[in-house]
């Protein structure tokens, strides 16, 4: 991965937890991981897999030290938070491998799907 798509995918990363930051001044009770699936699902389609993978590692330990308590400390976990942690990391890959085909069939026909004719 270059380093143009390197500073890209940080500055989206960096774009959901300022947005997830200041939509939890409006509802403090919002979900900890909601802004950053978008975000991943974007560099992914940008940017392929690589950078997929490195929003998905950026976005757990962004969310995790600034959002999840104590805020920016990494410990005490709690085993429910660690829990949530580990499931964003699995519904995440699950995004970036499901993408990834899509992608790939987009740049070889120019179709994600076929048309029910062919």
């Amino acid at each position: 991965m270059n380093g143009r798509k390197m500073v890209v995918t940080v500055l989206c990363v960096a774009l959901a937890a300022t947005l997830r930051w200041s939509l939890s001044l409006i509802w403090p009770d919002i979900t900890n991981f909601v802004t950053f699936y978008p975000a991943i699902v974007v560099v992914t389609v940008a940017f392929g897999v690589e950078a997929g993978v490195l929003a998905i590692v950026l976005a757990a330990l962004t969310c995790w030290w600034m959002f999840i308590p104590p805020a920016f400390s990494f410990f005490p976990l709690k085993q429910d938070d660690a829990v949530s942690i580990a499931l964003f990391i699995l519904s995440c890959a699950i995004i970036v491998a499901t993408i990834q085909p899509l992608v790939r069939a987009e740049e070889e026909d120019g179709k994600f799907f076929p048309s029910p004719q062919e």
